[in-house]
């Protein structure tokens, strides 16, 4: 009895050992014809689970089972759990599986698959593919498709090889009626994004004033002045000193006040009858600032009308510098910088110092722009409005906080009648930053109103 006894546990141990031998074994491929692809999988409901011996019995079984709509065949090694002697053997883990109703593709390494009924095209150089292994004995996960000598192959990349040291997916266990989700395709992951370039944040450098020539105006006689910055230097703005005697400055009239370039020009006409005045021009002078612009305009006026322009300058920019330049009957009764904390441009307000209707002047408009990061500190700043009577003067001062340039400065009246203010002066003051102007109401009717006057001037940190 005990003979007999262990006669059969050895049978039954080689017998389960014979099994898992072969279990263990990968699924021979034999060579893939289209439409069966290799490393791409089917995902839809899982209609049945079997372990088959090769990729043609996967096939069969799915045209053998009604409702298959295609199948997945994985031709890795699929170990099932050692038997236990006098134990019934573990059935193996299914490697054919059979799948109905709408399917969608999935990259996947190790498996065959096909939608039904699977059968060749018949395509020029389609069924001519055979299957070549990835360099794993024995194995045929990740073989590529690679056409015989001569055959014409259409435009549709093969799936990339595997890398050697890959791992390929685990099959997880499949269950009737559920659905059938193959692993993702790795991802790669994002390029990371740049970090942006800081912005640099400059002012200007290399400010002068520069003072041009002084040239003699004659009694009612007109002359444009000059002043020049050196080279590699542009100008933003323009000012002036006409002086005369006795009363004269009530019959000093500015034209036109306007940079171009690297020179600055200022258009003066000397009103008076008798007395001569000697005339300079001045340069407010920076080193060439990076995207500075011009935006320019034009306004007009009659003897009944007021003409008015504003340059602004766009998104980002700031406006450094402007003016505006007439003809002989033009009057400026604003001529300066505008805007707030965070924008800025440049406001003209002209009139007509002639009486004839049909006669119109006209005057060009300037606004010099910079890049908000080429105008650090960047800032306006205003001088208090002075009301002046009849006849009478005042002088108007500003400056800049410490450690900035003023670099375009303007006068901007308040009242109706434009042709009441004159201005003789608008310059630095000396041996200092800090501007002034001297303004004249001309007016000798006091019923006619006073003048309301200020002085705006644009500041920026000096390096």
């Amino acid at each position: 009895m005990a003979a007999r006894w262990i006669t059969r546990l050895a049978a039954l141990l080689l017998s389960a050992a014979s099994a898992t031998a072969a279990w263990g074994q990968p699924v021979p491929v034999a060579p893939v014809t289209p439409p069966a692809r290799v490393d791409i999988a089917l995902r839809g409901q899982v209609l049945a689970g079997m372990q088959v011996g090769s990729q043609p019995a996967c096939q069969a079984e799915c045209k053998r089972i009604s409702g298959c709509t295609g199948y997945n065949l994985a031709t890795g090694s699929v170990r099932p759990p050692k038997p236990m002697p006098g134990m019934p053997l573990t059935p193996a883990a299914a490697n054919c599986t059979l799948l109905t109703g709408t399917l969608t593709d999935a990259p996947v390494q190790g498996v065959i698959s096909c939608r039904m009924p699977c059968t060749a095209t018949g395509s020029a150089g389609v069924a001519g593919r055979v299957p070549v292994s990835s360099g794993q004995p024995g194995a045929q996960s990740g073989a590529i498709l690679r056409p015989p000598k001569g055959a014409l192959v259409p435009a549709t990349p093969a799936p990339a090889a595997p890398v050697a040291g890959t791992v390929l997916p685990v099959v997880p266990p499949l269950v009737m009626g559920g659905t059938y989700t193959p692993p993702p395709a790795a991802v790669p992951a994002p390029a990371p994004v740049p970090r942006p370039t800081p912005v640099t944040r400059s002012g200007v450098s290399g400010y002068e004033v520069v003072l041009g020539p002084e040239i003699t105006l004659a009694p009612l006689a007109s002359a444009t002045a000059t002043a020049l910055c050196a080279s590699g230097k542009v100008a933003l703005s323009a000012g002036y000193r006409m002086l005369a005697g006795g009363d004269a400055s009530f019959g000093l009239e500015v034209r036109g006040l306007m940079p171009d370039g690297r020179e600055a020009r200022v258009l003066m006409r000397n009103a008076n009858v008798f007395e001569q005045a000697r005339v300079r021009a001045l340069a407010v002078c920076v080193n060439a600032i990076a995207g500075l612009r011009a935006v320019d305009g034009e306004t007009t006026a009659g003897s009944i009308s007021v003409g008015n322009a504003s340059m602004a300058c766009a998104a980002g920019e700031r406006v450094v510098g402007g003016g505006a330049m007439g003809t002989l009957n033009s009057l400026f009764g604003v001529n300066a910088p505008a805007g707030g904390a965070s924008d800025g441009g440049w406001r003209v307000k002209m009139a007509s110092s002639t009486a004839a209707p049909a006669i119109r002047v006209s005057a060009s408009t300037r606004a010099l722009c910079a890049p908000e990061a080429g105008a650090d500190g960047w800032e306006i700043v205003r001088s208090a409005s002075q009301s002046l009577g009849a006849h009478s003067q005042a002088t108007l001062a500003l400056s800049c906080p410490d450690g900035k340039a003023l670099l375009a400065a303007g006068l901007t009246q308040g009242s109706r009648n434009l042709l009441d203010m004159v201005s003789n002066i608008l310059q630095p003051q000396d041996n200092t930053l800090a501007w002034q102007a001297h303004v004249h109401n001309r007016n000798t009717i006091n019923g006619r109103g006073n003048v309301d006057v200020s002085l705006a001037a644009v500041c920026v940190r000096r390096q």
